[in-house]
């Protein structure tokens, strides 16, 4: 009869190994020392079977795992040897939740941001729940750093770190780090073909049959409030990339990007318009909720400036520009100014406010 410990020889293996994650050393040893500790305690637990990882769970295994000769396995590639010893679950596992949280609190140098590729997929791995929430923070946080290039490498690697270009709040924090780069640029040339570049790539993901939203998986609309939640059937989507590229048309017009920009901003304005229908989803009415003012003024105000942006051009196609002309003062205009009376009346500078400020001071300067 074998004994628990055979189960861990390599021709025993009833469950396919996975690769555990490794990290670059950090800015910081608290992360470094954290990180150690998921990789042993987390993320190489969750690549035994269960038989095994009762050997390191329960007590009454625990003296196999104590003896003069220690269990040494090897897992990742290349191989890399673990030494098995006992775990208590729920003193030695880190939460995720705040693990989470005081990884992002801990990222200050560049360096830092390059481990959350994997360890989204050692989370994943682990089967542990990413909420969508949590994704959008790290997204925000990443491009206020100037790390958008981490999130893009995430989105690439969907199947392992689980964020995915399929939900809306998503799709819209991932876009704003394109505003975020021709931003801390001073909208410099630079900057803005930076920019425009991040959000082609996340728009391309968006129809990338890794991250198509399908009606089998996950609805189309809420049922609930009708909204729609298919990335691709949402105006403020193609509106970054018509903003940027029009952006980039007004302050540099003779750029070796012109007959590109050109037509960027036409078929930008084309998705617009075919999807103007979901833009009801955003419509904020007069003396509406000033927290729900926010939240639509947040993705509405990229849109607002990209359409005075197209506004001022004059070699684009004209039908567009004539029908995003009329959207503009007729509805997008009124739900600015209703979302700005609402969140004024707080006397609060909330981030939808934030952001039109910053494009309005683009557009009149």
């Amino acid at each position: 009869m074998s004994s628990p410990a055979s189960s861990f020889l390599p021709t025993c293996s009833r469950k396919r190994l996975s690769d555990i994650p490794t990290f670059p050393s950090t800015s910081s040893q608290e992360l470094n020392t954290l990180l150690t500790t998921l990789r042993k305690n987390v993320f190489f637990p969750s690549t035994l079977t269960s038989g095994q990882r009762g050997l390191l769970y329960r007590k009454t295994q625990h003296h196999h795992l104590l003896g003069d000769d220690p269990i040494v396995v090897q897992r990742g590639n290349p191989p890399e040897p673990f030494t098995l010893l006992p775990l208590n679950q729920l003193y030695d596992e880190p939460n995720t939740k705040v693990s989470f949280w005081k990884i992002l609190s801990l990222m200050k140098e560049p360096v830092d941001w390059q481990i959350w590729p994997g360890l989204l997929e050692g989370w994943i791995g682990s089967h542990r729940k990413i909420p969508q929430s949590w994704y959008e923070r790290l997204i925000r946080q990443a491009g206020e750093a100037g790390q958008g290039g981490i999130i893009l490498e995430c989105l690439k690697r969907t199947k392992k770190t689980g964020l995915r270009a399929d939900e809306v709040p998503v799709v819209r924090a991932a876009l704003w780090i394109g505003f975020e780069r021709a931003i801390q640029s001073s909208w410099s040339e630079e900057g803005l073909n930076k920019a425009i570049k991040h959000v082609e790539n996340v728009l391309h993901l968006i129809e990338d049959p890794n991250h198509i939203r399908r009606e089998s998986k996950k609805p189309m609309v809420n049922a609930k409030t009708g909204e729609i939640l298919d990335p691709r059937m949402r105006p403020e989507i193609w509106g970054v990339g018509m903003a940027l590229s029009a952006t980039r048309l007004n302050k540099f017009p003779d750029s070796s990007e012109q007959k590109g920009d050109i037509e960027r901003v036409n078929n930008f304005a084309k998705r617009v318009i075919a999807t103007w229908e979901s833009f009801k989803d955003l419509e904020v009415k007069a003396g509406e909720d000033p927290i729900a003012a926010n939240e639509k003024l947040k993705p509405v105000a990229p849109l607002w400036f990209g359409m005075r942006m197209v506004e001022k051009l004059n070699n684009i196609d004209q039908t567009s520009q004539k029908t995003i002309t009329e959207i503009l003062h007729q509805q997008v205009e009124p739900t600015v100014s209703n979302a700005r009376d609402s969140i004024q009346a707080t006397g609060k500078d909330l981030r939808g406010t934030a952001r039109y400020q910053i494009l309005l001071s683009i557009i009149e300067g």
